[in-house]
């Protein structure tokens, strides 16, 4: 099974793939780390150097490679925040996609009110996260609130949606 975690940025999606990795013994990988390792360089500097759309197509193959290479087997793929806006179908259609579904005041409380080395923590994210959601939703199987939640206890619920544990 392809485990794939999605929400906005400082949802959790990271932390839990790791719990969800340590209880399970499945390989586990953050998208946003394989394009890091890919490129070369920060993801702020393939924003400022190449750009949004550029950085855009190195996900989505990066993406597109991780599913192709463990189609079969089991891996948990903890997504960058903007990678389902692409990519919607495929997670839904070719992945078990959980939405890691968080507040603006869990958002805040995980990463502060600034973070540099997040290229799109500006303007106004409660519109940036409410124009998301449709589609966290549409890739979603599964959708966990992760408000007041530990990283425990949202694994714990994860596995229990997948009759994993």
């Amino acid at each position: 099974m392809i485990l794939t975690l999605e929400g906005f940025m400082g949802s959790g999606k990271s932390s839990v793939g790791r719990e969800l990795a340590r209880r399970t013994g499945w390989d586990a990988y953050d998208l946003d780390a394989l394009i890091v390792q890919r490129a070369g360089c920060s993801i702020a500097e393939i924003f400022r150097d190449k750009g949004e759309a550029w950085f855009r197509q190195l996900e989505t193959s990066c993406l597109e490679e991780m599913i192709a290479r463990y189609e079969g087997s089991d891996l948990i793929l903890a997504l960058g925040g903007g990678a389902p806006l692409l990519n919607a179908r495929l997670l839904h259609e070719r992945t078990e996609c959980v939405y890691l579904r968080a507040s603006l005041q869990t958002i805040l409380r995980h990463i502060g009110t600034h973070d540099a080395t997040r290229p799109l923590f500006n303007g106004d994210i409660q519109a940036r996260m409410d124009s998301r959601d449709p589609v966290y939703t549409s890739a979603a199987r599964h959708i966990v609130d992760v408000d007041g939640l530990r990283t425990e206890a949202v694994a714990g619920q994860i596995l229990r949606l997948l009759g994993l544990e």
